[in-house]
């Protein structure tokens, strides 16, 4: 009896040998499939592939542009405080300020302004700013960062005037076709601009930031 039931049960050593075999296999496959192994005498490495990480950037952020590629830039008399404006309420403000205190100022949009808002959106905001104080001395940009094909699609809005920094073959043809519409072409020193994102009082803010910087403007009425 004891003989029968010795027969029927596997050899220990296969059974053994066998689980090494699949051990080994697994490993094997494991190792192939996410790495590569090192023989080293009788030692086995395990080097995983190497790979490559790609920051992630919000896809709604668009960078402020430090120096601009411009075709054109303003003129050495025509120095203005640039503030950057968000919405109506803002652009308001700036106009208002500008005229209480007879100084000349820039209405800037955000960087890229051009795709998030839109060239009519910008072009009606500036009309209803104007309406709210007409004799300010004000001029406005659109910024349309590198994208040539939205600098267009501005010039048909007949914005005032556009930023915008592309390759020279498109600029070129963006600035031959601005002049020929009437349509500014100009940089924008962002590190001189005022950001009105997040004013509880975009009026006061306006002014006192408007007497601060007035000793470097001339006040073109003061002159005559």
């Amino acid at each position: 009896m004891e003989r029968a039931v010795a027969e029927k049960l596997p050899d220990s050593t296969a059974l053994t040998n066998n689980s090494i075999d699949v051990s080994v296999s697994i490993v094997i496959f494991f190792l192939f499939h996410f790495g590569t192994i090192h023989l080293r005498g009788l030692a086995i490495g395990f080097k995983p592939f190497a790979r490559e990480t790609q920051k992630k950037r919000c896809p709604f952020c668009l960078p402020r542009h430090k120096t601009p590629v411009m075709a054109s830039t303003p003129t050495s008399g025509d120095i203005r405080i640039s503030f950057m404006v968000h919405d109506l309420s803002h652009a308001r403000a700036v106009r208002s300020a500008a005229h209480i205190h007879n100084l000349p100022v820039l209405l800037v949009s955000a960087p890229g302004a051009v795709r998030t808002g839109g060239a009519g959106w910008w072009r009606e905001l500036m009309t209803q700013a104007t309406k709210a104080a007409p004799q300010a001395d004000a001029k406005n940009v659109l910024d349309c960062a590198n994208e040539a094909g939205m600098a267009l699609s501005a010039i048909r809005e007949r914005v005032e005037a556009i930023a915008l920094s592309a390759p020279e073959p498109a600029l070129a043809r963006v600035k031959n076709i601005a002049e020929q519409s009437g349509v500014r072409l100009q940089s924008i020193d962002w590190d001189d601009v005022f950001d009105l994102i997040g004013s509880n009082d975009p009026q006061a803010d306006c002014e006192n930031h408007l007497v601060k910087r007035s000793g470097s403007v001339a006040n073109p009425r003061a002159l005559g």
